[in-house]
């Protein structure tokens, strides 16, 4: 039979199909609810994927500063163990919230953002080790004062401020990207073959699922990419 006779919500029946891609998006919604109940299996490669990414995401801001500035071996991981350190403390706000205060209550991983990447290293360059650390601590007290009032403040930045806002914040950072890609600056193999390849397979591959297939795969085609990042750059 092609229809399942079980009435559902006093609408009648519906093809079984319909079901089963509703309950395919029930299950994909609950990986994003925080007392969202998910099999091992769904859980195991989601965990991963977040994981290595944020890892990834949170060391790379210092890393492209100290090399840059030019930081000693114990500056570049003082600041690299301030982002993971710092990271961990907004995660978790993030799951465990102090109502009407920060917090979200959602299943949110924070890190460290590109955003200030070009603000620091023209303080670093300019003044040193300390002055960043310094412009760390004044600019993240100043994100979390307009966090506190931006309903207040909301009103200054419509959509079209916003999108320019976030378009600009792009270009700028257009070089840290392709450097990245290229294989990080001052790297012995900066721009070989190896490292765009594994670059543009990393970005491809989860395109190219998220395109195939849709749904929540992409973020398992996230962590196939981080794996072929890792492994590309080893073959001869």
């Amino acid at each position: 039979m092609p229809y399942n006779v079980r009435p559902l919500g006093g609408i009648g029946p519906l093809p079984r199909v319909w079901e089963a891609q509703m309950a395919e998006s029930a299950a994909g919604d609950a990986l994003f609810e925080r007392t969202g109940k998910v099999s091992f299996v769904q859980v195991l490669p989601h965990a991963l994927q977040h994981v290595l990414a944020a890892f990834a995401g949170i060391v790379t801001p210092a890393i492209i500063i100290a090399s840059v500035c030019g930081f000693t071996p114990q500056e570049e991981a003082a600041v690299i163990q301030a982002s993971l350190v710092l990271s961990a403390l907004d995660i978790f706000l993030q799951q465990f919230p102090i109502k009407g205060i920060v917090g979200s209550g959602l299943p949110i991983v924070m890190g460290a953002s590109f955003t200030f990447v070009p603000a620091l290293k023209a303080v670093g360059l300019e003044l040193g080790f300390e002055a960043v650390l310094g412009a760390q601590v004044i600019g993240g007290a100043l994100v979390v004062l307009f966090g506190l009032l931006f309903k207040r403040v909301s009103f200054l930045f419509p959509a079209p401020v916003l999108g320019t806002v976030i378009f600009v914040i792009g270009l700028s950072l257009c070089p840290v990207a392709v450097a990245s890609m290229a294989g990080g600056e001052g790297a012995a193999d900066f721009g070989s073959v190896t490292n765009w390849t594994g670059a543009l397979a990393g970005a491809g591959f989860p395109a190219w699922v998220d395109t195939v297939f849709g749904g929540s795969s992409i973020a398992v085609a996230a962590l196939v990419a981080v794996v072929l990042n890792l492994v590309l750059p080893r073959q001869k």
